[in-house]
């Protein structure tokens, strides 16, 4: 796989975000992996900060202006508060998430990469009691999940994004209905 390594001037500018100052990443862009058609690119790396605030940072700046529009052609808009759920965990296993995950946050660089990747499984997502079809999972790398919830045929929003450790929640992901695009 070939890496486009770019030069510190073409880098978004180090800045600060409610105070907080934000170093300029080293960033190696993607690019095309050899012998696949000319739209496939390689995964993003994982992001490596030294605090929480700095994934938010990235987090509100990569994600949370305009929307991201998917490979099929779905606009999804972000939140800032979408943030605490796909970087923080539950530490009472309740559900709240009260406790920041950096293994979780280093994952967000791989949120835009799943919802753009034309070979991602896709399937109809679950709301609890029943398969509701106006959410959409997304599985990339075997275990990167994304859920979108649809507004419409061409507006979403983003519910979530985790890596799946247990093997059991991606069999019963993949055992449910795939995805149809209309």
């Amino acid at each position: 796989m070939s890496e486009d390594v770019r030069s510190a001037d073409a880098l978004p500018a180090a800045g600060s975000c409610d105070g907080v100052s934000v170093p300029r990443p080293h960033v190696v862009l993607p690019t095309s992996i050899p012998g696949a058609p000319p739209e496939v690119v390689a995964a993003p790396a994982l992001l490596s900060f030294a605090a929480e605030e700095q994934y938010r940072a990235f987090f509100e700046e990569n994600y949370c202006g305009e929307p991201t529009l998917t490979f099929d052609g779905i606009s999804v808009r972000f939140r800032k508060r979408d943030f605490d759920h796909c970087a923080y965990k539950s530490t009472n296993r309740d559900g709240v998430k009260n406790s920041f995950c950096q293994r979780r946050a280093a994952r967000i660089s791989l949120i835009r990469y799943s919802l753009q990747l034309p070979t991602a499984e896709l399937y109809v997502g679950w709301d609890g009691r029943r398969y509701d079809t106006a959410r959409r999972v997304t599985i990339i790398q075997k275990s990167f999940v994304t859920v979108i919830r649809l507004k419409g045929d061409t507006n979403a929003t983003f519910v979530t994004s985790y890596h799946c450790a247990d093997r059991s929640t991606i069999q019963k992901i993949r055992g449910g209905p795939k995805w149809v695009s209309a």
